[in-house]
């Protein structure tokens, strides 16, 4: 007879730490018996009313108890029509506790989840909480039982689908006695993947047909891809930002987080009839630049912290169990900005220089942080907001963001939760271990700022933009939310990621593992992952993606202070997989480097190699290096296309032209043949691509975009 034998633990609750020691030695508790051959020994029991991800957990329970051993458990409500010698509470239930009185089940923390053995029995439960809209805001029973399938189980959810789950197969299925508690840190935990719906909707004609090449049904699809990735990230304890299709749970207590600039729309409202309500330019007047979308606020006048707190009541009043609403300044972070007397009055003038020149129409100048003049804004309307709404978790949300990035020199009030939007990773000039630390001190003051409470979100866009191409920086990551973790962090909204599993596998797993618990050890995420996902190749595996790690941390240095744009540099990442390691100087291929493919052919020596070693066995693990072959293929496809296009950009000849088509359709042709798989998100290369392709500059342009280039990286 094969089982699962789990070791035996007893485990003290602390926030967001989960301590375990064994039983005492003279502990008479026996492992309690769920399957032994095949046949059921217990029996699922939960409350008729149970909550919406407590159904949820106890039917993928039942289904992996079933695909591990073959056994069908059956699922009730009545403990007295139990037939089985055991049973395995999920959630609450009127005669759970008659039946174990002494096992506490009560919850006091938000999420804590409980995995107790007791007798013949099991208890999966935690904090539930249900809003007054039936919507359900804490799932700690789903969390429990996930985490019990995963660690007690041994399931694995690599990547979605059916080829990233990994199910061991026993006969039998036994758990040794434990009492674990754990109340997880971050109380958000947002990785915004499902995004399939909104790729959609942005692409472009050229996407769209692309699209329609391969998908006789789109909005169907993609509604179904979202659903799919919503469950790998459920069963990892996290979500994605909520949605129409999508009411949010598995994201934390903070699920309902409003990560929004507050601005949008005021000045097409206000601005007609109140132009004063708007920052002051460097001209005088209150027109917003760079454009009434992106208009910033005059802070400093009466009436904009009235309205405020008039659309917070309304919100609050509407929404009962909501516990933020939005503060952040407006996009287009470092435009436009109030001058005004009194905005500038609110000032430390001896703060921070910022890292970039702030803008107004015709002028350019450094100008120091702008933090404590929000900050100031901020401490008022949550003073009066707490006072509108005495007793309720009310919070004002804001960002952390290019002016006022750099920490406050002022105490906030509690109920103001920032998110930082620094320590990006994904951007080269923005990796260097100096400018790494440089955050971290920011985040430190926030931390500071906020008497070293726990209350601080962590919000970069992680892997915006990155084309599909190797992005690995696991490392760094973990060490980020080590620190992070130790700080005040209380959540994660980790934005626009293109879930690329055949490129970034190992990345977006390891997001997910540190959300739930951040200061897990990132080597045994990695190395579980790698000899779970891929057996006899993990090794070759592991060095695979550990030489774009290696890559990406020297370009990071390479590229240290270097001017870099978001929107007019994607087609220059990673063509240095194909370059020599001179630093660049300009944009889309003007580096004038001589071309070196050393990583790219070390890279697909290393696949061959755990292609070698499966090749007599092990079927799962073929396909699963079949699947990052094809993602190695899309890598060489996409770089295909961007030295092409660079070539055409500095040579735009008709036969360079033709190269470039040539090159893109190949790519393009991959990707539909790999459209309904994770390997490589489609919709989201497309839409990216669209904004980020080589485009040919007329030279006068070009000649004064480089010099202009060239004088600020010499200055």
């Amino acid at each position: 007879m094969t089982s699962v034998f789990i070791r035996r633990i007893s485990s003290i609750a602390l926030s967001g730490i989960c301590l375990a020691a064994p039983f005492a030695a003279e502990a008479k508790e026996s492992a309690v018996k769920l399957v032994v051959n095949r046949e059921p020994m217990v029996t699922i029991v939960m409350a008729k009313d149970a909550p919406e991800f407590s159904l949820k957990a106890a039917e993928s329970l039942k289904t992996y108890i079933q695909k591990i051993s073959g056994a069908d458990v059956v699922i009730v409500n009545d403990p007295t029509k139990v037939a089985t010698p055991g049973k395995i509470w999920v959630g609450s239930h009127p005669d759970l506790a008659k039946a174990h009185p002494d096992v506490k089940l009560d919850f006091s923390n938000p999420e804590e989840t409980l995995i107790q053995t007791s007798g013949p029995d099991l208890i999966l439960a935690g904090r539930d909480r249900v809003g007054a809209n039936g919507s359900q805001l804490e799932g700690g029973t789903n969390l429990a039982v996930m985490a019990f399938i995963e660690d007690q189980l041994g399931v694995r959810w690599l990547w979605p689908g059916d080829l990233g789950t990994d199910i061991p197969k026993e006969e039998s299925i036994q758990v040794a006695p434990m009492a674990q508690r754990y109340t997880p840190q971050l109380r958000l935990r947002w990785i915004n993947m499902a995004n399939a719906g909104r790729d959609y909707r942005s692409m472009n004609d050229a996407g769209r047909a692309n699209m329609a090449k391969g998908i006789s049904n789109p909005e169907q699809w993609v509604s179904e891809k979202d659903r799919a990735t919503r469950q790998w990230l459920n069963n990892h304890h996290i979500d994605a930002p909520p949605t129409k299709e999508a009411v949010n749970c598995m994201a934390g207590s903070l699920g309902n987080f409003r990560a929004r600039h507050v601005s949008y729309g005021w000045y097409e409202r206000y601005g007609k009839e109140h132009p004063e309500y708007f920052a002051m330019q460097m001209d005088g007047t209150r027109t917003p630049y760079p454009a009434p979308p992106y208009a910033k606020l005059c802070v400093s006048h009466p009436a904009v912290a009235d309205i405020w707190i008039k659309n917070a009541k309304a919100f609050f009043e509407s929404n009962p169990d909501a516990t933020t609403f939005e503060a952040a300044e407006n996009d287009r972070g470092w435009e436009g900005y109030c001058v005004c007397e009194n905005c500038l009055a609110m000032d430390d003038k001896n703060g921070e220089i910022l890292e970039r020149n702030l803008k107004w129409k015709g002028v350019e100048k450094p100008f120091y942080s702008l933090t404590d003049r929000y900050t100031k804004f901020w401490n008022q309307i949550a003073r009066r907001l707490k006072q509108e709404f005495p007793g309720r978790d009310v919070n004002v949300s804001t960002f952390a963001y290019h002016p006022t990035r750099p920490g406050p020199s002022i105490k906030m009030e509690e109920n103001i939760i920032p998110a930082f939007i620094g320590l990006e990773r994904r951007f080269h000039n923005r990796n260097s271990q100096e400018h790494t630390l440089a955050q971290r001190e920011m985040w430190r003051k926030w931390w500071e700022a906020a008497n070293r409470r726990n209350v601080l979100i962590w919000r970069p866009n992680i892997i915006y933009k990155n084309l599909g191409l190797p992005y690995i920086f696991t490392a760094r990551h973990a060490e980020n939310m080590r620190f992070l973790a130790d700080h005040g962090l209380a959540g994660i909204y980790f934005g626009n990621s293109g879930g690329h599993w055949a490129i970034q596998g190992p990345q977006l797993y390891l997001h997910a593992k540190l959300a739930w618990d951040p200061k897990k050890d990132y080597k045994q995420i990695l190395a579980d992952y790698y000899e779970r996902a891929f057996g006899p190749a993990a090794p070759y595996v592991a060095q695979y993606f550990q030489l774009f790690e290696d890559l990406h941390i020297k370009l990071a240095e390479q590229y240290k202070g270097q001017i870099y744009s978001i929107y007019a540099d994607p087609p220059r990442l990673y063509r240095e997989a194909r370059q020599d390691d001179q630093p660049a100087t300009a944009r889309l291929g003007r580096e004038g480097v001589v071309k070196n493919r050393q990583v790219e052919e070390k890279a697909a020596a290393l696949l061959a190699q755990a292609e070698n070693a499966v090749a007599n066995g092990g079927k799962i693990y073929q396909d699963r290096v079949a699947f990052l072959k094809v993602g190695f293929a899309f890598i060489q496809a996409q770089l295909d296309s961007i030295e092409s296009g660079n070539s055409y950009v500095e040579s735009p000849t008709p036969e360079n032209k033709a190269k470039f088509d040539q090159a893109v359709a190949r790519r393009d042709a991959l990707l539909l043949s790999q459209i309904n798989t994770p390997a490589v998100n489609a919709m989201n290369i497309w839409r990216e691509w669209a904004g980020a392709q080589p485009k040919v500059i007329p030279a006068k342009k070009r000649q004064k975009e480089e010099k202009k280039l060239i004088n600020d990286l010499e200055a």
